[in-house]
């Protein structure tokens, strides 16, 4: 999996030309099935499936977690230890091509991004897998390693979009005009800082979320608000509180100029 990356890493060495490496590491995804030794030590001695309160769950959660009502505790602890063995696998993966990067001599001038397409539930919820809102499927690794960059950790709120640009900005390029996507190693003072918003989409469905706040928006059924600041469990379901009318409709209104926007 990693091995055409470090064959590619070796080349652009001898070769000297300037590269961008796309290195596709499709672990973990289902099936579950690590190898023997990394199951093992990722075994986890016990696993509490989800008890929450199935009566107040949105009607559509209710349907994905239908699909895993049938594991018993037992199967539950061997499909995430699964998981987290894949986990480990996919590890293994970055740290060869970031290894061959040091090997080749081009960690003086290279930079790597690590991030992913989804999350995945693993438990949480109820669930397995990706294909919902909830924060352990919508949030990603993201990584930004480079010469010049100071080692920080930011709760900025990003987009996977925001990776062209960022990868424009490491190689010298201007990101053409227009483009939505932000660059997140450029002054934040000068480029306009992080994002108040961000938008996630499954079909028809839509979301939108700030650092307190989160409405999902379903096609057809009941919306979702949560305030993740103070419940990023989001076991609360605010929609139809008074209190938050206020929130719920800029949110609301922020949500639907995104999705004309996209139709534009």
């Amino acid at each position: 999996m990693s091995a055409a990356a470090v064959d590619s890493l070796a080349r652009f060495a001898e070769t000297g030309e300037r590269f961008l490496l796309w290195c596709s590491i499709p672990e973990p995804h289902p099936p579950y099935r690590p190898p023997a030794g990394l199951y093992r030590t990722n075994l986890l001695p016990e696993f509490e499936p989800w008890t929450g309160d199935d009566v107040d769950s949105h009607a559509y959660v209710r349907r994905l977690r239908d699909e895993w009502r049938h594991l018993t505790p037992l199967e539950w602890r061997q499909l995430v230890s699964a998981y987290l063995g894949m986990v480990e696998l996919a590890d293994r993966f970055v740290g060869e091509v970031v290894d061959a990067v040091a090997a080749a001599g081009l960690a003086e001038d290279t930079g790597i991004i690590l991030t992913a397409d989804h999350g995945d539930m693993a438990g949480e919820h109820g669930m397995m897998l990706k294909f919902t809102f909830r924060e352990a499927a919508m949030r990603v690794p993201l990584v930004v390693v480079s010469p010049g960059l100071k080692s920080e950790y930011r709760d900025d709120l990003v987009e996977s979009l925001d990776v062209f640009s960022t990868v424009l900005d490491l190689l010298g390029v201007e990101p053409p005009e227009g483009t939505l996507s932000r660059s997140l190693v450029r002054d934040p003072l000068r480029y306009g800082g992080a994002r108040e918003f961000v938008y996630g989409s499954y079909g028809t469905d839509l979301m939108i979320r700030n650092h307190e706040w989160k409405l999902n928006s379903y096609d057809g059924e009941p919306a979702e608000l949560f305030r993740v600041g103070r419940d990023p469990a989001e076991t609360t379901n605010l929609i139809d509180s008074s209190s938050t009318k206020r929130i719920r409709d800029r949110l609301a209104r922020e949500l639907e100029a995104w999705r004309a926007g996209l139709r534009s």
